[in-house]
C-alpha cells in the first residue's frame, strides 16, 4: 500500500516533494524529442530507417499505426497525437513540391483537392509567389477559398533565401527541448489566451494587452512589458536570472526567497489587473519623441477578431513631428505578430525606398522587437524568413533603432491599422495625413495617450 501518491512525490522540494519529475510527463517529452529529430535530422542512420519503414510518403506528424507496428513507434506515434499542436513548418526556399510534400500545416495539398491538373503537376511551392505575395491566378487545377486563405497566411521571403524547416512553437527560438516539452505538458491550467484558443474558448491567443502572438502564463506574468512595469518598480527586475528562467522555476526561486510574500502578492494581484484590464479596459501609456537626426516610423498590426483578417499600417515623422508619409496594407489572415513583423519589414524599405538611413522604429509589440533584436536569426521560427528580411534591411541602413512603445501611445498607427483591414486594395501610400487621422496624430505628437 502506498502511502503518498505520486503527485506528492513530484512536487519541489520546497513545498514538501523529492523534487522528482512526473514520469509520465518526462517519457512524453523524451519521445517528443525523437520526434523532433524525425521532422529535422534526416542525416541520422535510425531516422532513415523508421522513415523508409513507416512514413515513405509523409511525416511523423501524419504518420499512424498499426497492431504490427513496433511498441516504440506506437509510443512515439502516441507523444506526436498529445503534443502535436506545438509543431509548425516555416516556409523558407519554397523549393518543395507544391501538391506532394507537407510544406504547411494543411499536410499534402493533393490530398485537399478533387485532382492535380497534369498542366500544375511539377510546380513548387514558390512557383505560386508573385511580387512576394502569393498568386493562385495561373493555377488551373480549383482550389478552395479555404485552403487559399490559409495559405495566404504564411509568410513569404522578400531578400533572403533559407531552407524550410520545422519550428516548436512553444519556445522563444523555434527549437523543441525535453524541458520545453515537459513545461508545455505541465502548464496547460491557467486560463491564458493561448489556452483558451487551443480549447476554442477564444477567437485569437494573442495577448490583449500588448499584442504578443501567444500569451502564454510566463508571458502575462513576466514578459508582457505592462508586467514588467510592475517589476522593475518592485525592484527584482535587477536579478540576472529575472528574465532567462521558465515560468516553473522562475516561480519557485522568487516565491521561496526573502521577498516571498511580496512577490506572491504581486504575482496575484497581476493576475487580477490583467483581467481588469481587458474587461475594464485599464490605461497604461509612455510616449518617446524622436531623437535628432533620425527619422521615426510608427508601425502597428492590427487583427479583426471575428474574421481573423489582418491590416497593418504605419507613419514617418522626422524629429520636428513633421509628417513625411504613412502606409496602410491588408495582409490576410496571417496572425497578429505575423502582422506586425510585416509592418516592421514595410516600414524599414518605404523608408530605404525615400533615401532615409537613419531610422528608429517603433512598435506596440514586445516579441515583435524581441525577434528583430537578435544577434542570430531563430531558423526553426515559423517567421524566420521575414526576421531575415529585417536583419537585412538594418545593415543596409547606416544606423537602425527598433523599440517598444506601449499601444496607447501609438494611436495613429493603430487607426492606419485597422483602415485597410475591409479595404479592397492591399497596400496604400498616404503622402499627406488623412482626415481619419484628426486627433489622434496631434496627441501622439504632443505625448498624449488614448484608451484602446
Amino acid at each position: 500500500m502506498h502511502l503518498v501518491n505520486w503527485n506528492a512525490i513530484s512536487r519541489p522540494k520546497n513545498v514538501g516533494g523529492l523534487g522528482l519529475r512526473d514520469a509520465w510527463l518526462s517519457k512524453v517529452a523524451f519521445l517528443r524529442k525523437m520526434i523532433w529529430r524525425l521532422l529535422n535530422e534526416d542525416n541520422k542512420f535510425w531516422v532513415e530507417i523508421l522513415k523508409h519503414k513507416y512514413m515513405p510518403n509523409s511525416t511523423i506528424l501524419q504518420a499512424t499505426t498499426s497492431p504490427y507496428d513496433s511498441y516504440i513507434w506506437k509510443s512515439i506515434c502516441k507523444a506526436k497525437d498529445i503534443m502535436k499542436d506545438g509543431f509548425s513548418l516555416r516556409i523558407g526556399s519554397g523549393n518543395s513540391s507544391l501538391w506532394y510534400s507537407v510544406w504547411s500545416e494543411l499536410g499534402k495539398i493533393c490530398d485537399l483537392v478533387d485532382y492535380v491538373h497534369i498542366s500544375d503537376n511539377t510546380l513548387q511551392v514558390r512557383d505560386i509567389w508573385l511580387n512576394d505575395l502569393w498568386s493562385f491566378n495561373n493555377l488551373t487545377t480549383p482550389i478552395s477559398n479555404n485552403i487559399k486563405e490559409f495559405i495566404q497566411g504564411i509568410p513569404i521571403p522578400k531578400f533572403c533565401q533559407i531552407e524550410d524547416t520545422w519550428c516548436w512553437n512553444k519556445s522563444l527560438d523555434g527549437c523543441y527541448s525535453v524541458k520545453a516539452g515537459y513545461t508545455f505538458l505541465l502548464n496547460q491550467a491557467l486560463p491564458t489566451n493561448e489556452l483558451r484558443h487551443h480549447r476554442n474558448l477564444a477567437s485569437s491567443p494573442a495577448c490583449p494587452r500588448c499584442s504578443c502572438s501567444i500569451e502564454s502564463p510566463i508571458h502575462y506574468m513576466r514578459d508582457c512589458p505592462h508586467s514588467l512595469e510592475v517589476w522593475s518598480r518592485l525592484g527584482v527586475i535587477a536579478h540576472s536570472d529575472f528574465l532567462s528562467t521558465s515560468f516553473i522555476d522562475w516561480t519557485i526561486k522568487f516565491a521561496s526567497g526573502s521577498d516571498g510574500f511580496k512577490f506572491m502578492v504581486t504575482y496575484w494581484w497581476l493576475w487580477r489587473w490583467r483581467n481588469n484590464f481587458i474587461f475594464d479596459v485599464v490605461p497604461w501609456s509612455i510616449k518617446h519623441p524622436p531623437d535628432a537626426g533620425y527619422i521615426k516610423v510608427n508601425v502597428d498590426g492590427n487583427c479583426i477578431i471575428s474574421s481573423g483578417f489582418c491590416g497593418a499600417g504605419g507613419l514617418l515623422c522626422g524629429c520636428d513631428n513633421q509628417w513625411l508619409a504613412g502606409f496602410s496594407m491588408n495582409l490576410g489572415k496571417v496572425g497578429v505578430l505575423a502582422a506586425e513583423l510585416y509592418v516592421i519589414r514595410q516600414g524599414l524599405m518605404i523608408c530605404m525606398d525615400m533615401g532615409y538611413s537613419y531610422i528608429w522604429c517603433e512598435s506596440d509589440s514586445i516579441e515583435a522587437v524581441r525577434l528583430c533584436l537578435l544577434s542570430v536569426i531563430p531558423l526553426h521560427h515559423r517567421l524566420a524568413v521575414v526576421i531575415a528580411d529585417i536583419h537585412q534591411l538594418m545593415r543596409k541602413s547606416n544606423r537602425c533603432l527598433i523599440s517598444h512603445v506601449l499601444r496607447e501611445g501609438n494611436a495613429s498607427a493603430d487607426l492606419l491599422a485597422k483602415h485597410d483591414v475591409s479595404q479592397v486594395d492591399s497596400f496604400k501610400l498616404w503622402h499627406e495625413p488623412p482626415s481619419f487621422l484628426g486627433s489622434a496624430l496631434l496627441a501622439d505628437s504632443m505625448g498624449i495617450t488614448f484608451l484602446r
